[in-house]
């Protein structure tokens, strides 16, 4: 199975900014990657970035996956504190095949999104605004075309599984799932 990789455009930010800039992002992406029913609450960027845009933030009570997000950003806060140099962070979604053949369950990657930050001290607003616009489409138009190229693999659950990785300073997030991978295939 080929993976399919997905690289949001770049935004630059402020630090204070990152939160709600990755709650819109990974919940959307999130949203869109649900297969069973899904509980979304409507957030407005109105009231915390004064940027008016709304997106779909995935429920509280939708199987852990609304604490999921918000430990992975606060993982990423707390990593961009001590390192404000460019910075990546995102999503790999796997899915657990069954092989006749195979000794066990082999989990495979099949989609990756990338959404790189640019951290500055002073970041112009409606810059923010249009590549939050332009990340929110992309998002759409891709989770659109892979229901048209029928790349999204069968799954049995509401949601496929996945992880939240993020890459502060030297460590890149290729090598990032190069090594979640690895480790996976040995447990």
């Amino acid at each position: 199975m080929n993976s399919k990789s997905h690289e949001l455009p770049e935004v630059s930010l402020e630090e204070s900014q990152v939160r709600d800039t990755l709650e819109c992002l990974l919940h959307s992406i999130l949203f869109h990657r649900q297969l069973g029913p899904a509980f979304p609450q409507e957030e407005s960027l109105m009231e915390t970035l004064t940027i008016p845009l709304s997106y779909c933030k995935i429920g509280t009570d939708d199987h852990g996956l609304h604490s999921k997000v918000t430990k992975a950003i606060n993982s990423f806060c707390a990593a961009l504190a001590k390192h404000k140099a460019d910075n990546k962070i995102g999503y790999v979604f796997n899915v657990t095949l069954r092989f006749v053949h195979a000794i066990g369950p082999q989990t495979l990657e099949w989609e990756r999104w990338v959404i790189p930050l640019r951290i500055k001290s002073r970041a112009s607003k409606q810059d923010l605004h249009q590549a939050l616009y332009d990340g929110l489409l992309y998002i759409n138009q891709s989770t659109d075309a892979a229901i048209e190229d029928k790349y999204i693999p069968v799954n049995n659950g509401d949601h496929f599984e996945f992880q939240i990785l993020h890459e502060v300073g030297t460590t890149t997030l290729i090598e990032t799932v190069g090594n979640l991978l690895s480790y996976l295939s040995y447990r």
